[in-house]
């Protein structure tokens, strides 16, 4: 899998900036890391967005200036992660046999191509990031749709149901998306 983006660079001078940003990006769902420095590196390419107070003029990745007034947690992380989707948005995503080729909706399996929709493209997505564990239902509910673990619902399994449709040769015998206990998975 093409390794996401997903690392922020805290460039600051300041202890509070570091403290207050590190414990925001630890808790965060989506797994953003922070690496803190004081000087500018000499390698970027392993961030994907770089926040702080100096050292990022001319900086060649996306930045964020802290501002001079306190930090809210909320706008600094709602622009960190526009930043990050519009760094997704600009990638294609492989893994084992499989390419989701994120801004045409399309995944290619060896040398099949698939018209997907929005929701079976977010499937894929997060059966990719799930890896050779495969992803819960829980979970893939809550990242998906944003329902909670104990709702009753189908959904899912509608949506399974109709990628298999698309992609298996053979939807009793899948090659591809498979079940596992409580999830599914990319084989």
């Amino acid at each position: 899998m093409n390794d996401i983006p997903r690392h922020v660079l805290l460039l600051s001078k300041e202890s509070a900036d570091e403290i207050a940003l590190c414990q925001l990006f630890e808790g965060h769902p989506d797994k953003i890391t922070i690496t803190s420095h004081k000087e500018k590196p000499s390698d970027w390419s392993p961030y994907g967005l770089v926040i702080g107070r100096h050292h990022i003029e001319t900086c060649p990745i996306p930045s964020y200036i802290l501002p001079d007034a306190p930090l809210r947690a909320g706008h600094v992380l709602d622009y960190v992660e526009s930043i990050l989707l519009q760094i997704l948005d600009q990638i294609d995503i492989q893994y084992k046999q499989y390419q989701l080729l994120w801004q045409s909706n399309i995944l290619q399996i060896n040398d099949q191509s698939f018209d997907l929709t929005e929701t079976e493209k977010n499937i894929v997505y997060a059966l990719i990031k799930g890896g050779e564990n495969g992803l819960h239902r829980d979970e893939m509910l809550k990242n998906i749709w944003d329902y909670r673990a104990d709702l009753d619902t189908h959904t899912l399994e509608t949506h399974i149901y109709r990628l298999r449709q698309k992609i298996e040769p053979d939807q009793t015998k899948p090659m591809y998306l498979c079940t596992i206990p409580n999830g599914y998975k990319l084989i």
